[in-house]
């Protein structure tokens, strides 16, 4: 699907709002699942946040398209595959992977998802990419880790400890899912809302299952205390913004842009999340990160301006 070859300049101006978007939503995602680890079980956490999800895109789906119709044919083996090993798999990865390595080495190794998106797309996809292409993604994957990297008062994690690995093929999951989801769904006049509620509810099933697995062998431990508030806030709001809201807004931009170029706007979520803690925290920050956004910055502005218009 050649997405940004059919959209048009608007629809492809509203993709990188909406990718915006996501990037404010998913620049909150590791530090609170760091956060919500503390206290509860990575496989319940995992499964909870589409708990949440699922019912938020459900309600949205009734009140803003209602008097549109469903298909009459669903594909639902393919449906199974998008949500519970795409977007599922993705989700556990990246709480196991922040679970078995640190948040700081999590957000670098994200940093690095425009390389294997571009190699994902262009196996699957069979999308070529420009010059210009690779220079953004240059700027973006350069920048993304400047500002992982350089946080005050904080190091990489020395040593592997096995949660790098999990990250990187949560990573491919989740590119996978974004390829064939458009390929699969969006053909059927699904609109990516429909396509985020279906394939978010098939990840809740596996993940339930797998949580449910997970106890009976040993692996996962259900909760034992009742959550704080702010345990239940954090939880609402990852299950509302970044599996929900920003994962509408990234695969109506995906539908438009395509996996390589849409994953460039998300090294501006670690660049996002700095900002909003300086503003709203009072948070320090260093030269560095400061250097390192405007670099992801001007990679996403060059790809604006002439990736998109290389690609057409």
């Amino acid at each position: 699907m050649a997405a940004s070859a059919e959209s048009t300049p608007r629809e492809r101006l509203l993709a990188g709002l909406g990718l915006l978007v996501t990037s404010l939503c998913w620049g909150s995602m590791v530090p609170t699942t760091a956060n919500l680890l503390a206290t509860v079980d990575p496989f319940f956490l995992a499964a909870s946040r589409y708990l949440i999800a699922v019912p938020a895109l459900a309600l949205t789906v009734l009140l803003t398209e209602r008097g549109r119709r469903w298909p009459a044919y669903l594909p639902w083996g393919h449906i199974f595959l998008l949500g519970a090993f795409g977007m599922g798999g993705w989700a556990t990865c990246l709480t196991l992977g922040v679970y078995f390595s640190d948040p700081i080495t999590a957000t670098a190794i994200s940093a690095v998802s425009p390389v294997l998106a571009a190699v994902l797309a262009r196996i699957f996809d069979h999308r070529p990419l420009t010059v210009a292409v690779y220079l953004g993604m240059a700027l973006a994957v350069a920048g993304g880790l400047v500002v992982a990297l350089f946080k005050p008062g904080q190091v990489l994690a020395l040593g592997f400890r096995g949660g790098e690995l999990i990250i990187l093929f949560g990573i491919c999951l989740w590119t996978l899912y974004s390829i064939k989801a458009q390929h699969w769904l969006a053909p059927l006049g699904l609109s990516q809302l429909r396509v985020t509620l279906l394939t978010a509810s098939a990840a809740a099933v596996g993940l339930w299952l797998v949580f449910f697995v997970g106890i009976l062998v040993g692996y996962a431990d259900p909760p034992t205390e009742i959550p704080t508030a702010h345990t239940l806030l954090e939880l609402l709001w990852l299950g509302t913004g970044p599996t929900a809201l920003g994962v509408v807004f990234w695969n109506y931009g995906i539908s438009r842009l395509g996996v390589a170029i849409a994953s460039l706007y998300t090294n501006l979520a670690p660049v996002i999340s700095v900002g909003l803690a300086v503003l709203l925290l009072g948070s320090e920050t260093t030269a560095m990160q400061i250097v390192g956004g405007l670099v992801v910055l001007a990679g996403v502005i060059w790809m604006q301006l002439y990736g998109l218009r290389a690609t057409r």
